[in-house]
């Protein structure tokens, strides 16, 4: 299969099948992403979307972490602008933040014994880490476990029984805590801050290392060990 090509501001970045577009633009030398969404520069660092460092935009749309984003050919990609700050207020009983096999079965169990949950992913599907969908080409070249894919697969099926007494809020990433007690969600699809104000909240992120700031690691080219694992698995 042909390589494909996207334009990073204008300039076209040559991109292998199953790349991320943080692969390809780090492989042609494309460190430091600008400062659009703060004071420290946009940049590849964790590798797997928790940093939140890497956001792009493409196409004009939603942003997207460059990390995690299989990479197209023909598209315009720039750095991603801060969310809309007009919030939309959310109702909802318990906050469950995290869609994969702990949070998916949490807000399962909870709207199940008749609570309103909401339940916000940072990503476009279900499944975190654990079950994150393969970016390359054909077939994943790693062997699942069969018994854990039927036991997420039956989780799934739990979910549309539970009625709208669960509401899902994919692309949705957790902004914090606001003064009044209100958790606030950057809604990536609505381009949206959304607020709710929840009884409950069940963290259910998953285990990610531990950054001490030292000097220089804001700079683009300094990533993380689990960065760079990612990119040696994911990215070849």
């Amino acid at each position: 299969m042909m390589d494909g090509a996207f334009f990073w501001l204008g300039h076209p970045v040559v991109f292998r099948p199953g790349e991320t577009f943080a692969a390809a633009m780090r492989r042609a030398g494309l460190y430091d992403l600008g400062s659009a969404m703060g004071t420290l520069r946009g940049r590849y660092f964790c590798g797997i979307g928790a940093c939140q460092a890497c956001l792009l935009s493409v196409n004009g749309a939603a942003p997207v972490e460059a990390c995690l984003t299989p990479a197209r050919s023909g598209v315009q990609v720039t750095l991603a602008a801060p969310p809309a700050l007009r919030c939309i207020v959310l109702q909802a009983d318990v906050l469950v933040v995290g869609g994969g096999p702990a949070g998916v079965a949490a807000a399962v169990d909870l709207a199940g014994m008749g609570w309103r949950v909401l339940l916000a992913e940072q990503r476009d599907r279900l499944g975190g880490a654990v079950h994150r969908a393969y970016a390359g080409v054909g077939t994943s070249p790693i062997k699942r476990n069969s018994r854990h894919e039927r036991r997420w697969q039956g989780l799934l099926d739990q979910v549309p029984q539970v009625g709208d007494r669960l509401t899902l809020h994919l692309q949705s990433v957790l902004l914090g805590v606001d003064s009044e007690g209100s958790y606030l969600l950057d809604d990536r699809r609505a381009a949206r801050v959304r607020s709710v104000r929840p009884k409950a909240v069940v963290m259910a992120v998953g285990g990610v290392e531990r950054v001490l700031p030292v000097p220089g690691w804001e700079l683009p080219g300094v990533i993380t060990a689990g960065g760079m694992q990612v990119a040696a698995q994911g990215n070849r």
